[in-house]
């Protein structure tokens, strides 16, 4: 049942005539008349009864209007809820990442959230699979390097590069690396993800080098990967994101670094991506918003 024609008989029956309707809805006369033979068509019951003075309900009318008064004015303060609603900040949020940049980045940057949104509730789904956001009722997901085609609405966080690193300790035991062909006699440790386990790529300026690796270790979390190269178990090849406090403390020291390494792709990045809509919830842009700046 077509809506506007319902309203259009409301203001009809409150205004008193199809004029006074159409200067309130700013349409012609005859756009209020054609509404109104719509609906009663469409009911299959005469609503006014029509002279050339005035216009009066019929009985199935004054039923009509009284049975759907009461249900169009429950919808208009839905909508206005639903309005209202849309623009608080409020509600349940929820958020899919990696586990390692769940652990290691997000509680900062949630507790600061939080701190500013004490209405929201905060619902964040670790996995290092990727989750299809439609299906699980994901809001906003954290992906890392190159993205798939897809209807997502992607927003760049930061780029990402990623270095050789191992502890002292192992590099005391194993030797350093001069050259990447060195790499070969050395314990290697990656990404169990095919772009990083099979082949490392190397770049220094216009020169570039690939090599084929056998790790000894893999391992999908980031997090992992870190503690046993702190544990001295070999060389790893982690992003900068993970590395920060290591390298500034010592506890692990950057191997071959007049090197960029990468797994498959350098142009790596770490993304925000949430489903396209028409209308995107304030808790999810609001989020974007914080990450992104």
């Amino acid at each position: 049942m077509n809506t506007e024609n319902i309203k259009l008989f409301l203001s009809v029956v409150e205004l008193g005539s199809f004029a006074n309707a159409a200067k309130q809805f700013n349409i012609a006369t005859s756009s209020v008349s054609r509404a109104i033979n719509a609906l009663e068509h469409e009911i299959g019951v005469q609503l006014f009864h029509r002279t050339t003075r005035k216009i009066a309900l019929t009985q199935a009318g004054d039923k009509f209007h009284k049975n759907i008064l009461p249900v169009q004015e429950a919808m208009d303060l839905t909508i206005a809820e639903l309005v209202e609603d849309a623009n608080l900040i409020t509600g349940t949020l929820r958020i899919a990442a990696s586990v390692s940049f769940g652990q290691a980045v997000l509680p900062k940057i949630v507790s600061a959230f939080t701190a500013v949104h004490s209405d929201l509730v905060i619902d964040l789904q670790l996995s290092d699979r990727r989750v299809d956001l439609i299906e699980e009722g994901i809001d906003v997901a954290i992906r890392h390097g190159k993205l798939e085609d897809s209807s997502l609405i992607a927003r760049k966080l930061r780029n990402v590069r990623y270095h050789l690193v191992a502890a002292p300790e192992y590099l005391e035991r194993a030797g350093i690396p001069k050259s990447i062909s060195d790499l070969k006699a050395m314990d290697l440790m990656s990404f169990s993800y095919s772009s990083f386990a099979r082949k490392w790529r190397f770049r220094q300026g216009n020169e570039m080098q690939e090599m084929s690796i056998m790790p000894k270790f893999l391992t999908s979390n980031a997090m992992m990967l870190k503690q046993c190269a702190l544990n001295a178990m070999g060389i790893a090849l982690l992003a900068d994101w993970t590395l920060e406090t290591e390298l500034e403390k010592g506890n692990l020291v950057e191997v071959l670094p007049d090197w960029e390494v990468a797994g498959e792709d350098f142009e790596t990045a770490i993304w925000i991506v949430y489903p396209s809509a028409q209308f995107v919830p304030s808790r999810t842009r609001a989020f974007v918003d914080f990450m992104v700046t």
